[in-house]
C-alpha cells in the first residue's frame, strides 16, 4: 500500500478514534449528573430527617412527608438503575475507544515504516544515479 494511501486511513482512524472519545466524554458527563443527582436527594432526604424533630408539622401529619419519602425512594431507584445503564455502556465504550486507538496506533507504524521505506528507495536511487 502506497504512503499515501496510508496517511490518508490514518486520518480516517485518527477520527474514528475522537469520535470515540467524545463519546466516553459525553457518557462520563452523564454519569457525573446522575451522581450528583443521587447525592442531591441523599442530603436533602437526610436534612428533611435532621429537620422533623419531635413537632410534628402540618405536612406530616397529611402524610405528604410519607409520599415525599417514597419519591424519593423511587427516584434513587430510577436513578441507581440508569447510573447502572450507564455504566454498562461505559465498558463498552472503553472497549471501543481501546480498539480505535489501537488501529491509529498502528497505521501511524505503518505510516512511519513507509515513510522510512520511501527515504531508503530514494538514496538508493541517488547512490546508483551518482
Amino acid at each position: 500500500m502506497k504512503t499515501e494511501q496510508l496517511r490518508d486511513l490514518l486520518q480516517v482512524a485518527e477520527v474514528a478514534f475522537a469520535a470515540e472519545q467524545a463519546k466516553l466524554a459525553q457518557l462520563s458527563r452523564a454519569e457525573t449528573e446522575l451522581r450528583d443527582q443521587l447525592s442531591s436527594l441523599a442530603s436533602s432526604r437526610q436534612s428533611r430527617i435532621e429537620g422533623a424533630g419531635a413537632q410534628a408539622t402540618p405536612a406530616a401529619r397529611a402524610g405528604a412527608e410519607v409520599r415525599w419519602h417514597r419519591w424519593i425512594d423511587t427516584r434513587r431507584e430510577a436513578l441507581n438503575r440508569e447510573l447502572a445503564q450507564n455504566l454498562a455502556k461505559r465498558a463498552k465504550l472503553i472497549a471501543a475507544v481501546r480498539l480505535a486507538f489501537g488501529r491509529k496506533e498502528a497505521l501511524t507504524a505503518l505510516v512511519a515504516r513507509a515513510r522510512a521505506n520511501e527515504v531508503q528507495q530514494k538514496a538508493r536511487r541517488s547512490d546508483h544515479t551518482s
